[in-house]
This record gives structure tokens, C-alpha cells and sequence, in this order.
């Protein structure tokens, strides 16, 4: 799965929103629910990748569940690639 996505400014809120309708269209509404969303393999792993958004313009997902290793799918809007 790609990790980025870049794009030219001019149409980055056209693509946030069709990357936003396609994660709907694949998991609902609660990806939690859905039997098609797999699971982060360790409870550190949550713990790492919730790190690497704090401070980030999440745009969509974001929530997380360490217990549960749940991740959302997430978007996030950032022209910053440092």
C-alpha cells in the first residue's frame, strides 16, 4: 500500500476528498466494524505510528485502539516533506 501521494496543489482537495469517498466506499462508515480492515501485528506498533501523526493535519481517520490493535485509515494534508 502507498504510504504518500503527491500531487499538484491545485487539485490536493479534490484528491483528499475521493481518497475520503473511497475508504467510506471500502470500509463504511466505522472501518472498525468492517471484516475487510485488518489489524496493526503489535500493540508498540499503534504506539509508533500514532507518534508519527502527532502534529499532523489528519484530515480523516487518525483514531486508534492500542488494545485492539486498531489504526483507522488515515489522510493527512501536509505540503511539509521534511
Amino acid at each position: 500500500a502507498p504510504d504518500y501521494c503527491l500531487c499538484h496543489e491545485a487539485v490536493a482537495d479534490a484528491l483528499v476528498d475521493a481518497c475520503v469517498a473511497r475508504l467510506k466506499a471500502s470500509f463504511g462508515d466505522d472501518p472498525r466494524q468492517s471484516p475487510d480492515f485488518g489489524r496493526i501485528v503489535a500493540p508498540t506498533d499503534v504506539d509508533r505510528l500514532a507518534a508519527l501523526l502527532k502534529g499532523q493535519p489528519v484530515v480523516c481517520g487518525g483514531a486508534f485502539d492500542r488494545d485492539a490493535r486498531y489504526f483507522a485509515p488515515t489522510n493527512v494534508k501536509t505540503t511539509d516533506l521534511e
